[in-house]
Formats: structure tokens, C-alpha cells, sequence
């Protein structure tokens, strides 16, 4: 796509900079447009042979409601929002080609190398190829599928592991006790949930929100561990050993292809705790 022109709406924000970054050398020219920039995304989208909508999830609708009429069946339209059904079924509407993005990634990441991007192809036509050959020259891991698996897994992948880290470290807050009162006690396994936690209540919560509450197949995944956790709760008051083991079993088996590379993976986070101490 060396002779053409990226344009990406929402570029100044942290994900636009860091896709504004990394296409750089695969396009002609990339021009941005943001709240209060030169640029406006009319201008963008009439400029532009790709366009590139890196705004959250809920300035979607909008964004496209401005610059529908001005998109057209040459353009491909992309966007990295972390929900895919909602956004797809919105850019389909258009005119133009249409991909899916979601990069499994923060914006903090030093390379796109070795990391991961969902990609959803709509409507995709001629840039399909192209695109697909900018993220193997970028050493992306690209994973095909459609925005209803994609929701699907990012249910449990983004929403359950997000939703048990906040609810995490809301239980420690309501217990009456600091972070000070902790530490001295804190073995390896609860640092490295803290540490984890952490760092999803670092970043942006309006994301976060989004991503659970627009997901729509969240609420059974929500359902499930619910009753999971009043199963797991009654055995433990009733003092059932039995049952408990049974779960915990079940659990253990589950995961029993990880365990090695788990074992390994913590013991090294252990030894850094270690180092930082000493």
C-alpha cells in the first residue's frame, strides 16, 4: 500500500500513535485527525484510501454517523476497538471495504513484534492480502475470525479475567485494611495477583467498562461464575473436603497442558521478587 494514504481518526490518542508508528513505512502518508486537530474527519475520509478508526468503543456510532456519506467502494475502512460485533455490524452499513482489528495489546508495548491482532474481514476485497502482509512484515500474530467467535472468546479471555481482578482487589479494599497491612505477609501467588490486578486498575476504566458491559455474551460468562463461586463457597462452609477435591481436580486436569511452562514462568517472576528485595 506504498502509494496510498492511511488515515486515522482518533491518530493523537495512545492506540492511533502507536498504529501511526508502526504503518508508517508501508504507506505513502499518514494523516490523523483528533478533537481539536488541524485535520477534521471529513477531510480524512475524503483524503484517504484506508481509514482507520482508532476511537473507543462508544464514539463508534458517532464517527461513522459524521462520515458515512462521504466513504466510498474504494476505501477499506478498519477499526481496533476491542469489541467487534457492535463496530463491524455499524462499518458494514458503509460503502466502503470493511476489517475488523482488535490488537491484543496495550499501547505501552516497545514493538508490534510477536504480538497478537484479531482480525475480522467483513467485506474485505482487494486490502485482505495487503494487510495480511504488513503485520507478517511487522512479525504480528494474526488470528482470523469472525466478530461473533471473536466476542465469544474475549468474553472470557478480556471480561472474566478483568471483571475477578477488580472484584480482586475490591475485596481487599472493603476488608478495612491497607496495602501496608498486607505486604509484610504476602506470599509469591497473592503478589502475583496483586501485581496483576494492578495493572488492569492502572489503566483506563472507561475501557474497561466498555469492554464488559458491551460484550454481548458476557452476562452468561458472569451467570456461570456466579454459580461457580456459590458452588465453591457452599462446599467450603458445609466443610465438604470431598466435593472441594472434585472441583479442584477438575480444575488441575484442565489446565494440566500448562503446568510446566506455569511452573517456569512463576518460578522466574519469584526469582525477580527476590532480586528486587535483595
Amino acid at each position: 500500500m506504498q502509494n496510498k494514504i492511511l488515515g486515522i481518526i482518533g491518530g493523537d490518542g495512545k492506540m492511533g500513535k502507536v498504529f501511526s508508528k508502526a504503518f508508517a513505512p508501508f504507506f505513502k502518508e499518514i494523516i490523523t485527525s483528533s478533537i481539536g486537530s488541524s485535520l477534521t474527519n471529513i477531510e480524512i475520509v475524503k483524503r484517504s484510501q484506508i481509514v482507520l478508526l482508532a476511537v473507543p468503543i462508544d464514539a463508534i456510532e458517532t464517527v461513522l454517523t459524521e462520515i458515512l456519506s462521504y466513504l466510498t467502494e474504494n476505501q477499506l475502512l478498519l477499526d481496533i476497538t476491542s469489541i467487534k460485533e457492535e463496530p463491524c455490524h455499524l462499518m458494514a452499513k458503509t460503502k466502503a471495504y470493511v476489517i475488523g482489528l482488535h490488537p491484543m495489546f496495550g499501547p505501552n508495548v516497545a514493538t508490534l513484534k510477536s504480538q497478537t491482532v484479531a482480525l475480522c474481514p467483513i467485506r474485505p476485497g482487494k486490502f485482505l492480502t495487503p494487510l495480511q502482509e504488513i503485520c507478517s512484515q511487522l512479525q504480528m500474530n494474526v488470528i482470523e475470525i469472525t466478530p461473533e467467535k471473536h466476542d465469544q472468546m474475549m468474553a472470557y479471555i478480556q471480561c472474566l479475567t478483568h471483571f475477578t481482578n477488580i472484584v480482586f482487589v475490591n475485596a481487599l479494599e472493603a476488608s478495612g485494611m491497607q496495602i501496608d497491612d498486607l505486604l509484610p505477609f504476602a506470599s509469591p501467588v497473592f503478589l502475583m495477583q496483586l501485581q496483576i490486578s494492578t495493572r488492569v486498575l492502572s489503566q483506563d476504566g472507561t475501557l474497561y467498562q466498555e469492554m464488559q458491559m458491551r460484550n454481548p455474551y458476557f452476562t452468561k460468562v458472569l451467570e456461570k461464575l456466579i454459580s461457580e463461586v456459590q458452588s465453591l463457597s457452599e462446599m467450603i462452609t458445609s466443610q465438604n473436603r470431598s466435593e472441594f477435591m472434585q472441583v479442584f481436580s477438575k480444575g488441575s486436569l484442565f489446565v494440566d497442558a500448562l503446568k510446566i511452562d506455569a511452573k517456569m514462568a512463576t518460578d522466574n517472576f519469584i526469582a525477580s521478587l527476590k532480586q528486587r528485595k535483595s
